[in-house]
């Protein structure tokens, strides 16, 4: 068989289905890094999302326990102004029971108070009891008013809400996060839990692993065409040299023949390798697309939770909470210095009956003592009046048996006093006297009442 010797045609051809080739290689490649460096951007967000979860997620902790320190401080209020208000039932009950008793302890009728009802009820100012029970009525009835308002608990209750709308839209996030293909965690970390996503985890892979494969495969069908391009520009000029045997020549032209006739299969293949690739990098792309999406929805959250914080937290719960509880703490205030009056007023109540049953024991005391006083007295009168009997009979007595013996000299001047002052002299004058109190004469009744209350025997 004659071996054409003019193969440029072949040349020709050669040349220009490697140029197809590398277009389409090119192609290919353009798919491959634009899916991989949107791939890589998509991964190299992982760590911040993991930061913007847990930052989120303890944010909401710290929202949570600020909405309980609240209902805490709220429900601390609530005790305390119902305590208080209980105490200052119970207390003005008791004081008002009191101060009724007074109508019922009579005063002494010795002390002579005209135009009373002759009772301790006279001695306070009944107007101002009947003031403070008023102004202690007001008070409970605006403690109950605080109480069933409710106007603080429904703003806990919208701040309640709030967080948990955002935790819902949290753990919406987070699943997501956690089962999408579309999110680098997938192919990060398997769940052994979680099937599906180790399913969408192989489905990225197989793409990737798909292809690199298929760009081992384009670059080798490349690698090919340019050896045949190089062959048929080297065989060209072997078979138009008389120096190379027509046998070898013969078996280079099929072997050129033969690349020849494969070319176009070559080219599908490649078309058939690009259009694969480009397909698995438009869903690869696509991915991409729905992870950033993500992205954006990750990045709305946190700005809207930031823009809470710093808005409808600030500006409207903790405001309108501290403007809330701000009347129950005033109310509070007002009722625990009211109940002080009413305990002060209950001491001193209590004190006035015992302080005027121990003011009758001590007139009566005073009454004894003074005539224990005045009966001694009497007692000691009798007993000087006869001693200066005595005394007078005896001075006598002397004088009569010895006074014409003894010059009135005998005895020397002792201050002013003469000598004869001193023999014929009388006992001096004893004078005792004494004036009982001037006292109410108290009932023996009322004495007795006396010792009874205050248990004396």
């Amino acid at each position: 068989m004659e071996i054409p010797t003019d193969i440029s045609n072949w040349v020709i051809d050669a040349r220009q289905r490697l140029s197809e080739a590398e277009i389409i290689c090119g192609r290919a490649n353009e798919h491959l890094l634009s899916s991989t460096e949107r791939l890589s951007k998509r991964d190299n967000q992982l760590p911040k999302l993991v930061y913007l979860f847990d930052s989120t997620k303890q944010q909401l902790r710290l929202l949570g326990i600020l909405k309980d320190s609240l209902v805490l401080v709220l429900q601390q209020l609530m005790e305390r102004k119902s305590a208080i208000s209980n105490k200052l039932k119970r207390d003005a009950a008791r004081l008002t029971n009191i101060v009724h008793s007074l109508k019922t302890v009579k005063v002494e009728a010795s002390f002579k108070h005209s135009g009373t009802t002759g009772t301790l009820f006279d001695f306070i100012s009944d107007e101002d009891i009947q003031n403070m029970v008023n102004d202690i009525e007001v008070i409970l009835e605006q403690n109950d008013v605080l109480s069933n308002g409710g106007r603080t608990d429904i703003l806990l209750q919208s701040f309640n809400t709030d967080i948990d709308s955002f935790q819902h839209d949290l753990d919406s996030l987070h699943k997501l996060f956690m089962t999408s293909a579309s999110l680098p965690w997938s192919r990060k970390q398997k769940d052994p839990q979680n099937v599906s996503l180790d399913k969408d985890a192989d489905s990225i892979n197989q793409l990737l692993q798909m292809n690199s494969e298929l760009e081992l495969d384009m670059v080798s069908l490349l690698k090919s065409l340019s050896n045949h391009y190089d062959q048929c520009s080297k065989g060209s000029v072997l078979l138009k040299s008389p120096q190379v045997p027509q046998q070898e020549k013969q078996e280079l032209f099929a072997v050129l023949q033969n690349d020849v006739n494969e070319l176009p299969s070559v080219l599908d293949i490649l078309e058939d390798d690009r259009a694969q690739i480009s397909q698995n990098c438009e869903y690869i792309l696509n991915i991409c697309e729905q992870s950033e999406k993500f992205n954006s929805k990750v990045q709305e959250y946190v700005q809207s939770l930031e823009s809470f914080g710093k808005n409808k937290l600030q500006a409207h719960y903790m405001k309108d909470f501290r403007a809330g509880v701000q009347p129950i703490r005033a109310n509070i205030k007002r009722a625990e210095e009211f109940h002080k009056q009413v305990l002060d007023l209950i001491d001193y109540y209590t004190n006035f009956v015992r302080s005027y049953n121990s003011l009758v024991l001590e007139i009566d005391r005073r009454h004894h003592v003074n005539n224990r006083i005045a009966e001694l007295v009497k007692s000691l009168q009798s007993s000087i009046s006869q001693i200066e009997e005595d005394d007078s009979k005896a001075r006598e007595d002397f004088l009569l048996r010895n006074a014409d013996y003894l010059p009135q000299n005998i005895i020397d001047p002792i201050g002013n006093t003469p000598s004869s002052h001193i023999l014929f002299n009388a006992l001096p004058m004893v004078t005792l006297e004494f004036e009982k109190e001037l006292l109410p004469d108290i009932s023996t009744e009322t004495v007795s009442n006396a010792r009874m209350l205050l248990k004396k025997p």
